[in-house]
């Protein structure tokens, strides 16, 4: 590499001062003979004496200007690096001052190769031992190499250098440093200062971050009925006892009171021998004030419905409770209207106060489902659980589980299907009533008609099909399905169940242990009793139910020991097989066993039987008696009511479709057969997977879940009949009432009419829940 003089000269200063502001790149051609440093560690060679090269003369330096001076003041050290500087020119001066050697011109031909990086190495480390290198050029550390310096203290490193402003001038302090002027360079080809960069505060660990989330807002309460205690469930149960006494007595005030209403307002109709004086022709004014008092009895003995309503109401998410207030309030209005009028006739507080009735009844139901479904969660230390799920052909699935005690409680007071209804119900109809209301008084011209129209639109507002839509059916079930051990956890599960169209029917629910018994047996003349009988008993363990039953027992009276089977596999064609010990075993019927290849000498007639072969060779044959258990027989009854296909989940190779048919009376192809997999799985609890509990067995029966699945579709499809039928009532009695009202013959729709009228459409209600929980 040849050096050649250009147009200009240039000092070593200036040639140091470029290369410290310039970043070093290694070129993709390097000489050889250039070496090669790392940025932060010093060269390891000597550091060779400089070249002298030719003096030149001092050219005449500019005057500074406003910003070099300023970048001198920037450049100058702080107080602590100044008095640190002044020691080391004072040492410095001791020493003779070190004039670089000129270098001499090249002749003509002559080539030379400079080392400039080991010459700016050198002459860094001597302006850095002096204190006169530049603070804004990138200054190399000085000392033992990176590698070799010890870790800096953590308050050290988390200590960041302070910007000093005072130096800037006003004007320049909010320019971006994009847009300020440029730099004057020395030489042409200067690198540009780079611009730094804002700091940002730095997090040490992003992931220890958390976003603030808000809080979710609890739910309004829909009423203050009762808070229950899960932890303590004995001390819930007390307090359920108590609150409902409570509710019984207030039940029987408000339907004392009721009755008395009833004969106040049925006094002036009936052909009494009254005295002139205290006929409803001469005093109507006392019987109004009669009937406004016994309302606000009847309020009194209401109380959780009547602060239940106003306190939705007042937060503006009305519900059935809201509605039974605001029907007693415009019948009261309506009474206390009807005192400074003149033939006014009987307002509609006997409705008013059978509405009261019936929403205590109500809340007195769904107190009598929270204590049979807490008190059946109590009774078994370790209940079962009744789950869906969806197999291959995405049909639901309904089975019992073990595993209840991870149920969950909390969903116990979630809001029924009558509760869920009138949240929708509930703010449309009064709005609607309010504005028909308006119209059937001030839209006609009859303004003073107002309270009339509004105390009969509102008797249709809750009629006592839809208070009672869910208590009604729901008492009744649940005390059947408390009485057979089950309970439904809540209106949700019972809904969940009800879209359930096959219930998993394992072998120890069809045939439990003891409807299985061993009436004979014949063994080869090869083989021995008691190991016939101990490989039996091992194959047959995994396969459970009643079968499994009757040969342990078997053995056990026989005094026999049974092994664990190391494998079980199970056949399509009817037998399983099993690994004990070194013995392969084979259990099946009598066509199995041909199948496989063995020759059977004995049994071959006998329909429920158990072949048994040892290690490819028959070993004897058991002959087995299958009793029908009473519980299983109504069981399968049940299934039939509620509309319910069984999905046998057998591993019994005995145990087919024809034969559950025949010995219980079911009709030919009303059951499920699936393959043997999938068999094999859902009689297994692993193979059913972690299914929601959504009801509790404290009695672990095939009766027992058959009557709680079908007892949740009777349920279901009863509250739904019910919500339909009330709607119905509710819509036509309000039309009506508004069309008599706007029409000006209220009076042809009294109090007794409106009664008759919501008594008959309660009818069907009453009659569809009774027949649904008969079965």
């Amino acid at each position: 590499m040849s050096w050649k003089p250009e147009d200009e000269e240039y000092s070593v200063d200036e040639i140091i001062a470029e290369f410290k502001n310039a970043q070093l790149r290694e070129p993709e051609e390097r000489e050889a003979d250039a070496p090669v440093f790392d940025e932060l560690t010093p060269p390891e060679e000597p550091v060779p004496a400089p070249i002298p090269m030719p003096r030149r003369e001092k050219k005449l330096q500019p005057e500074p200007t406003e910003e070099e001076s300023r970048e001198e003041k920037e450049q100058e050290p702080e107080p602590e690096e100044k008095e640190e500087a002044g020691t080391v020119q004072e040492e410095a001066k001791e020493e003779p001052e070190k004039k670089a050697p000129a270098i001499p011109p090249l002749q003509p031909g002559e080539s030379r190769v400079i080392d400039i990086t080991s010459r700016v190495a050198a002459k860094v480390q001597q302006e850095e031992k002096s204190g006169k290198a530049s603070r804004s050029g990138g200054r190399k550390p000085s000392g033992p190499p990176a590698h070799q310096m010890e870790e800096p203290p953590e308050a050290a490193k988390k200590k960041k250098p302070q910007h000093r402003e005072k130096d800037v001038p006003a004007e320049e302090q909010h320019v971006p440093p994009e847009k300020g002027k440029e730099k004057p360079s020395f030489f042409k080809g200067r690198r540009k200062k780079p611009v730094e960069e804002p700091e940002y505060p730095e997090y040490e660990d992003y992931e220890d971050y958390e976003y603030e989330e808000e809080e979710p807002k609890e739910p309004i309460p829909y009423d203050f009925l009762f808070a229950a205690d899960l932890e303590d469930l004995p001390k819930t149960l007390t307090n359920l006892g108590k609150k409902l006494r409570r509710l019984r007595l207030r039940s029987v005030l408000a339907f004392f009171f009721w009755m008395l209403g009833l004969g106040v307002t049925a006094l002036p109709d009936l052909a009494l021998p009254i005295p002139e004086a205290y006929s409803f022709a001469t005093v109507p004014h006392f019987y109004f004030i009669a009937l406004c008092v016994l309302l606000v009895f009847s309020m009194a003995s209401a109380g959780d419905v009547v602060f239940a309503g106003l306190y939705r109401l007042c937060r503006l998410r009305p519900t059935l409770d809201s509605a039974v207030l605001l029907s007693a309030l415009a019948a009261l209005a309506h009474g206390l209207w009807s005192i400074g009028q003149k033939d006014a006739a009987m307002p509609y507080i006997c409705v008013a106060q059978g509405a009261l009735f019936f929403a205590i009844l109500s809340k007195r139901g769904r107190l009598l489902m929270l204590r049979r479904t807490y008190k059946a969660a109590s009774l078994s230390t370790d209940p079962a659980a009744v789950c869906t799920k969806e197999n291959r052909k995405e049909r639901t699935l309904v089975y019992k589980a073990k595993g209840a005690k991870e149920a969950d409680l909390s969903q116990v007071e979630s809001p029924d299907a009558t509760m869920a209804f009138s949240r929708i119900y509930a703010p449309l109809a009064i709005v609607a009533v309010l504005a028909l209301s308006v119209m059937a008084s001030f839209g006609t011209g009859a303004p003073q008609q107002f309270f009339p129209a509004l105390a009969a639109i509102t008797a249709m507002l809750a009629p006592m099909g839809l208070l009672l839509s869910t208590a009604t059916p729901g008492v009744r079930i649940s005390k059947k399905l408390f009485t057979g051990g089950s309970a439904l956890l809540s209106a949700r599960s019972a809904r969940e169940l009800a879209w359930g169209e096959l219930a998993v029917i394992t072998d120890s629910d069809i045939f439990p242990p003891g409807s299985v018994a061993i009436s004979g047996m014949k063994i080869a003349r090869s083989m021995s009793m008691e190991k016939v009988v101990a490989f039996a008993a091992g194959a047959l363990r995994a396969v459970g139910g009643g079968v499994s039953h009757a040969f342990l027992e078997f053995a056990k009276q026989q005094y026999i020991f049974v092994p664990e089977p190391a494998r079980v596999q199970y056949f399509e064609t009817g037998g399983i097989s099993a690994q004990i010990g070194p013995d392969s075993v084979l259990c099946g019927t009598a066509s199995f066993l041909m199948r496989m290849g063995i020759h059977v000498s004995e049994g071959r007639s006998i329909k429920s039987g158990v072949f048994v072969a040892v290690n490819g060779a028959f070993a004897g044959v058991f002959a087995l008696k299958y009793s029908t258990p009473p519980q299983s027989y109504s069981a399968f009854r049940v299934l039939r009511v509620g509309r319910l296909r069984p999905l046998l989940a057998t591993r019994d190779f005995n145990v087919t479709p024809l034969m559950v048919e025949d010995k219980f009376d079911l009709r030919p192809g009303r059951t499920d057969f699936p393959d043997v997999e999938e068999r094999v799985a859902l009689a297994q609890e692993e193979g059913r997977g972690k299914g929601k509990p959504l009801a509790l067995l404290s009695r672990n029966t095939m009766l027992s879940f058959c009557e709680c699945v079908t007892g949740a579709r009777r349920l279901h499809r009863a509250v739904r009949f019910n919500l339909t039928v009330s709607l119905l009532c509710s819509v036509i009695g309000i039309a009506l009432m508004y069309y008599l009202s706007s029409t000006g013959n209220l009076h042809a729709a009294g109090p007794w009419n409106v009664l008759l009228y919501l008594i008959l459409w309660y009818i069907p209600v009453w009659l569809y829940s009774s027949l649904l929980s008969r079965y």
